[in-house]
């Protein structure tokens, strides 16, 4: 989605750089060596066509329903920018997050490298929770401006669920590959340095998180407890228990199912090269 890519690319590319670590921190320069050309051929040849692949199938949704068909180039060059600096942008802050990574790694800043990419997926996975109703929404562009009810669950089996799995299936071995042959080669110590690191950036995230809401809510007022209440877009039965604090709740979880795919490689890696040290 428009609206995420911006906050997914970053990390992914910082997730990179901090993956190669040490290996990349010896280098003087971020592009002259293999990592950047692993990192930049993942965001040009399977992120970013992907981002653009469900831009061309359903633009509502990729626009989190923003925009419409017409909206992406049909009157005119000022249109045809949505499309064109989505792309660009799913590459660019890709570099831009593995350059800023590689920075820090120098400078020995393993921590502050490994806070700022986990909190740009937490970021992601943020507008994802808060935005679930147009998020897993599975009409089409039609069916939202009609205002077509559906339920939460309706979206799995739809045309973009299917879509999500089969890209997810493409674009996941290219992630995973690095993160296997580079990161486990770090030492045990920096890996479950690793591990803290991300679990402690969950933890202050989402003090930010459950705080900053409340006060959104508080600052808004009734009117705006209102809103969220009767917003349209894909719905489920908690939310009648939950009302208002249905979107944060499902903004923690999210963020806690999506972000095991950010933990469990460092559990493994540190149970891995425990195992090997008791042989």
């Amino acid at each position: 989605m428009i609206q995420v890519d911006v906050f997914w690319s970053f990390a992914l590319g910082g997730s990179f750089a901090c993956f190669a670590g040490d290996g990349l921190a010896k280098h003087a320069s971020p592009f002259e060596n293999w990592y950047f050309a692993y990192t930049l051929m993942f965001l040009s040849m399977a992120f970013a066509p992907s981002g653009v692949f469900l831009l061309n199938l359903n633009p509502a949704w990729e626009s989190m329903f923003v925009y419409k068909r017409e909206d992406l180039g049909t009157h005119g060059w000022k249109d045809a920018l949505i499309p064109t600096v989505f792309g660009w942008s799913n590459v660019a802050l890709g570099v831009l997050g593995f350059i800023i990574n590689w920075w820090l790694l120098r400078q020995g800043r393993r921590q502050l490298a490994t806070y700022l990419h986990i909190t740009s997926y937490m970021c992601m996975f943020s507008i994802l929770g808060f935005g679930y109703g147009r998020f897993l929404y599975p009409g089409s562009e039609a069916d939202w401006h009609a205002q077509k009810p559906a339920h939460v669950l309706d979206c799995i089996g739809c045309e973009i669920f299917c879509a999500l799995m089969g890209l997810g299936a493409f674009v996941g071995p290219w992630f995973y590959a690095p993160w296997f042959k580079w990161h486990a080669q770090h030492p045990e110590a920096t890996l479950a340095e690793d591990r803290r690191t991300v679990l402690k950036t969950y933890a202050i995230n989402f003090v930010f998180l459950i705080a900053g809401f409340q006060l959104y809510l508080n600052y808004y007022g009734e009117e705006e407890r209102q809103r969220l209440l009767t917003g349209f877009g894909a719905r489920h039965d908690f939310e009648d228990e939950l009302g208002v604090q249905s979107s944060l709740v499902v903004c923690l979880v999210i963020n806690v199912m999506c972000g095991l795919e950010l933990i469990w490689p460092a559990f493994y890696f540190v149970k891995g090269q425990e195992k090997k040290k008791r042989h």
